[in-house]
């Protein structure tokens, strides 16, 4: 039976923070945020779960007919829209630019502070460019089949034809129902592809909007691209481009006695545990303090300690995405080179059945035969098509290069 349109199925992503009416973020939104960002909660496609998704019933949204479709984005483009609107990360932002018109009383909390939210709002943004780069590539593998069906479609009456001329001329059919049992398995696969381009659209729209997601033609390149640099490379970057360990390895100075005290809160903020803010030391706190040096010292090496442990976590569960998502980008692309091979091979052996069949006059069938054969292969070769473009969207999400370009000023 052919199966023409590949599967996209997603897994449910639930948002650290759900927009609401207020203008300013809580503290224990921006921690609860940072601990999704920190912890590696990624989103990843799954054959188990929902869609990413669920469209609020106030807002309504309109899917119109292939017909109506009327501009073209390419992944960047659509990974570009995603972040810029990514609601999560915009609070974060807006967050930031209320703080610093505020009375500090310390302002290495707050810049630190405003460091984390510019991490996770960041993070935030690649994780929404991800999904959208998913569902852009389920679009463009639906329009795929899309095409093989029309061409599956010509092939079915072409064969309908001369099953019709031989039974004319009185040429006994095995099977003459077989025929009608292929259309209306193309008409099931053709109302699936349908149905999958509607929900990836809806599924879409939550993260670049109705209008957008609703009214566009996916751009794509057909063209193999398999992975040609070594995962130490992909490593490195990482460790350059993510910025929530960039972040960590900033806040190492910030580690002295004089700061020790806003440490409580940062490390529950860099933990992901909400914590009251810390408040400026009295009188006879300094004296203490003073008085108390070497346990101040002690505390102080505590803290980088801690800092360093939670660093080298960190790296270890980037490297851990970077490795798993190269090693699957790279089976990806030897299947997808195998899958074109096969469909290669067939449109040889249809090219011999012809040469055969003019010259014995025959083979009708075993050229048909041969014909739903080779699509079927390109059915393959679509699906390893979509399974590299996924498995790429992990990669350059694991090392934060999925956004190219700065989306805009976030200072």
């Amino acid at each position: 039976m052919l199966a023409f349109a590949p599967s996209m199925k997603t897994s449910k992503m639930e948002y650290p923070l759900i927009p609401s009416q207020r203008t300013r973020m809580s503290r224990r939104q921006c921690i609860v945020a940072w601990s999704f960002v920190l912890f590696g909660q990624s989103i990843l496609y799954s054959e188990d779960h929902a869609a990413p998704f669920a469209i609020r019933p106030s807002e309504p949204y309109f899917v119109p007919e292939p017909a109506s479709l009327s501009k073209s984005f390419d992944a960047s483009e659509i990974a570009q829209i995603a972040a810029r609107q990514c609601g999560p990360a915009n609070l974060m932002i807006r967050e930031n630019a209320i703080s610093t018109h505020q009375r500090c009383e310390k302002e290495v909390e707050l810049t630190a502070i405003c460091s984390i939210r510019q991490a996770t709002a960041h993070r935030l943004r690649e994780n929404a460019a991800s999904i959208a780069l998913k569902l852009h590539y389920g679009l463009a593998a639906c329009k795929q089949s899309q095409e093989l069906l029309n061409r599956t479609r010509q092939e079915l009456d072409r064969q309908s034809m001369a099953q019709g001329k031989l039974i004319e001329e009185g040429v006994p059919i095995p099977d003459p129902l077989l025929l009608d049992r292929l259309r209306v398995d193309w008409n099931d696969q053709l109302l699936e592809n349908e149905s999958k381009q509607r929900t990836l659209r809806i599924q879409l729209s939550e993260l670049v909007g109705g209008e957008v997601a609703c009214n566009y033609e996916p751009m794509f390149e057909r063209n193999l691209a398999p992975s040609d640099v070594d995962v130490c490379d992909y490593l490195q970057t990482a460790m350059r481009r993510r910025h929530e360990i960039t972040l960590l390895f900033g806040l190492r100075s910030s580690i002295n006695d004089s700061t020790i005290e806003l440490w409580e809160t940062l490390a529950a903020a860099l933990s992901g545990v909400p914590a009251l803010r810390s408040k400026p030391l009295s009188v006879a706190g300094r004296i203490k303090r003073l008085l108390l040096r070497d346990e101040i010292e002690q505390a102080v090496q505590n803290r980088k300690q801690w800092l360093e442990t939670l660093i080298h976590e960190r790296t270890n569960h980037i490297r851990k995405e970077v490795e798993v998502a190269y090693e699957t980008k790279r089976i990806a692309a030897l299947r997808w080179a195998n899958s074109r091979d096969q469909s290669q091979i067939w449109e040889t052996r249809i090219q011999q059945l012809e040469k055969i069949g003019e010259e014995l006059k025959g083979n009708v069938a075993d050229q048909s035969a041969a014909r739903l054969q080779a699509l079927q292969s390109e059915v393959n070769t679509i699906k390893r098509w979509l399974d590299w473009h996924l498995a790429n969207v992990d990669l350059e999400n694991a090392t934060g290069t999925i956004l190219r370009t700065q989306i805009h000023s976030e200072k």
